[in-house]
């Protein structure tokens, strides 16, 4: 049994013996209310009082005693379990933030979240939470991120020290998402600023701010309610094209994503025409576009096409399928 479950079993225990003590008192001497419940408190507490005029009945003293001896207990059992509770919560946190430390200083191409509120856990939730830091400056929005389990760097991600505790030169990317337009734009100032090569992505609230976070060096920038009111517009207008994207099967909602693999010289599928390769039937995943190593992009390549070391597949599927995609090409993804 946890501490808090026998914290809540003490204050249960204390509340019940409060309650039976009033009623009896009230049953038993004929005292009112107010006067029954006074007369358990001072019981339960054995700070002394006098019995009432006349002096108390004999079922008056059996429920004194057992007032007094199932209260004392109670009292005591609940300080117990609220202190080592209090204790567990100090020592044990202490152990869980280091433990958060350690694994946080040994990440590698890891994605970096600044912010969780609406936007930003979202956004976490569909990471994976092993690869996956979040920067946060609310305390109690940093402690629903712990108790969801990410790996929480408590500051604000403005700062360059803070985007240096979460270790942003070893980052595979970073996802500005906090609310402030402008404080995503610092944010992608100082990781631009910080690694030139590593891939930004921001949220913009306001679309004039679209432009200003690419300025500032975003690679992708997106804007939350451009994106749903396209996503609504679409679903009103081309029901048959969202439901591509969007697939509903067996009442789990599925979804498409779009990746890129690079054809190495060692792949399979070097020199084989798209026909042959076998990437449909083996994989599932579909080829979007197929761009040269000098940045001609084919939409669409025909059957006939053939692959080449150094191509980029710009591939759609499921994460499952362009897993697979991934290990049936060879290659690696971009």
């Amino acid at each position: 049994m946890t501490t808090k479950r026998q914290l809540r079993i003490g204050v249960a225990a204390v509340g019940f013996v409060l309650v039976g003590g009033t009623i009896g008192y009230t049953l038993i001497e004929g005292l009112t209310v107010s006067a029954a419940l006074y007369f358990t408190v001072i019981t339960i507490s054995t700070v002394g009082f006098s019995e009432p005029a006349g002096g108390l009945s004999g079922w008056g003293r059996i429920l004194t005693i057992v007032v007094l001896l199932g209260g004392v207990g109670t009292l005591f059992y609940t300080a117990a379990a609220g202190f080592e509770a209090m204790i567990e919560d100090i020592v044990g946190g202490a152990r869980k933030r280091r433990r958060q430390k350690r694994r946080i200083d040994s990440m590698r191409d890891h994605i970096i979240v600044c912010g969780f509120g609406r936007v930003g856990a979202n956004t976490w939730a569909q990471l994976d939470p092993a690869l996956t830091i979040v920067i946060e400056f609310d305390d109690e929005r940093a402690e629903e991120a712990r108790a969801r389990g990410a790996f929480v760097v408590e500051g604000d991600a403005t700062h360059d020290s803070v985007l240096e505790q979460a270790h942003i030169r070893y980052a595979k990317a970073i996802i500005a998402c906090v609310r402030s337009d402008s404080d995503n734009v610092a944010i992608v100032l100082s990781a631009r600023a910080l690694c030139p090569n590593l891939l930004i992505v921001a949220r913009a609230s306001e679309l004039d701010s679209t432009r200003k976070l690419e300025l500032a060096g975003a690679d992708r920038v997106v804007a939350p309610q451009i994106v749903g009111a396209q996503r609504l517009a679409a679903m009103a207008t081309h029901p048959d094209l969202a439901e591509f994207v969007d697939v509903v099967s067996q009442g789990d909602l599925v979804e498409f994503r779009v990746e890129e693999l690079v054809i190495r010289s060692s792949s399979p599928v070097s020199g084989v025409a798209i026909r042959d390769a076998g990437l449909r039937d083996e994989c599932g995943a579909l080829i979007l576009a197929l761009r040269e190593s000098d940045g001609t992009v084919h939409l669409s390549p025909g059957a006939g096409h053939i692959l080449m070391a150094d191509q980029t597949l710009v591939l759609v599927g499921t994460a499952q399928q362009l897993e697979a995609a991934s290990a049936f090409v060879g290659g690696s993804r971009t």
